[in-house]
């Protein structure tokens, strides 16, 4: 019985050529070779995967700072627009201003023009004694007088004496007309 045992135990053996056994061996070779392959793709596809997501990002915040940039420079562009329209509106305004002073300061010169003889004389005898000293010559001219010696001369007409109201005067008369 132990030899029927042992013939149980013993196997066929199955005889491998050496051709099958050069197949076996190249097929091994050829699937670990695409094991290696597929892993090396792999880590190619992940490396790939994550370079291109970082591209995306990379991208993404330089199309937000794009934007950010050209928004800010839209609204530095609009300011400077706006600045620009302000200075043009008080340029403006300033000119209506002055030439509204202008004109009232040209109808008081016509007021004084029209002055009879005897507010002219009153005028001029005013300024005579206020501003003549003895020896000096008064002579009179343009609605007023002038006072020389050999050492000055001070011309007192109705020009210079508006002249140097507007210069005293203009700040109070803007404030009286244009008070906001």
């Amino acid at each position: 019985m132990k030899k029927d045992k042992d013939k149980k135990k013993q196997q066929p053996k199955i005889e491998v050529s050496a051709e099958d056994n050069q197949k076996n061996i190249l097929q091994k070779i050829i699937g670990d070779a695409k094991a290696e392959a597929n892993s090396v793709i792999e880590v190619a596809r992940t490396h790939i995967a994550k370079a291109l997501a970082e591209a995306k990002q990379k991208i993404a915040a330089e199309e937000q700072a794009a934007m950010e940039k050209a928004k800010s420079t839209l609204a530095k562009e609009a300011e400077q627009d706006e600045q620009i329209a302000r200075n043009e509106t008080k340029k403006v305004l300033l000119a209506e201003k002055q030439q509204i002073i202008s004109e009232v300061f040209a109808s008081v010169r016509s007021g004084l023009e029209k002055m009879g003889a005897a507010d002219t004389k009153k005028l001029t005898d005013a300024l005579s004694k206020k501003y003549s000293k003895a020896g000096d010559t008064v002579t009179k001219a343009g609605g007023g007088i002038i006072i020389s010696n050999a050492k000055y001369e001070i011309k007192l007409t109705l020009d210079e004496l508006l002249k140097e109201l507007r210069q005293d005067i203009e700040a109070d008369v803007v404030k009286m007309l244009f008070a906001d």
